[in-house]
C-alpha cells in the first residue's frame, strides 16, 4: 500500500512539473509570436482612444468626453515602430520634433514594458493581430488644481 501511495504522489508531482513546463513553453511561444507580429507590422499608426475611467479634483470641470476627445486629437499622426533588437521609436507625423527612442520587451504576462521598467512604463491588456494593436495604459495630465493631475485610463488602438 505504501508503494502505491508513493507512486501516486510521484506521478502527481511529475504530471505537475510537465504541465508547468508546457505552460511556460506556450507563454514563451506566444510572446515570441507577439514580438514578431509587433516588429513585422511596424510602424503602428494611432487610430482611436476609448476612456475607461478618470480621477479628477473637485476644481476640474473637464468631462470624460472632453478627455477622450483631447487624447484623440493629441495622438493624431502618432506612430510607434518596434524593432526586433528591442529598440523602438515614437514619431509624430508632420512634426519637426525628433523621434523619441526607447527600449521595450514583453514581461511574461503579455504586457510591454519600456526602458527596462515594468512597474509604471507599460502597456497592459494587449490585443495584437497583424493589422491591429491595442492596449490599456494609465496616464495623467495637468489639473486646474496646482500640483495635481487628472489621472485616467483607456484603450489605445493602433493599425
Amino acid at each position: 500500500m505504501k508503494i502505491i501511495s508513493k507512486i501516486s504522489i510521484l506521478s502527481l508531482v511529475l504530471l505537475f512539473l510537465i504541465a508547468c513546463s508546457a505552460e511556460d513553453t506556450l507563454k514563451e511561444e506566444s510572446q515570441s509570436n507577439n514580438s514578431d507580429i509587433l516588429t513585422e507590422n511596424s510602424p503602428w499608426r494611432f487610430s482611436n482612444f476609448k476612456l475607461d475611467w478618470s480621477k479628477k479634483t473637485e476644481k476640474d470641470t473637464i468631462t470624460d468626453e472632453e478627455i477622450e476627445l483631447d487624447v484623440i486629437e493629441s495622438y493624431k499622426g502618432l506612430m510607434f515602430s518596434f524593432n526586433s533588437d528591442g529598440t523602438g521609436q515614437t514619431v509624430m507625423q508632420d512634426s519637426n520634433d525628433e523621434p523619441h527612442t526607447w527600449t521595450w520587451f514583453f514581461d511574461g504576462n503579455d504586457e510591454i514594458c519600456f526602458d527596462g521598467i515594468c512597474e509604471t512604463n507599460r502597456f497592459t491588456n494587449i490585443v495584437l493581430s497583424t493589422d491591429n494593436f491595442s492596449f490599456n495604459i494609465i496616464a495623467g495630465s495637468p489639473s486646474i488644481s496646482s500640483g495635481e493631475q487628472i489621472i485616467y485610463s483607456g484603450r489605445y488602438t493602433f493599425n
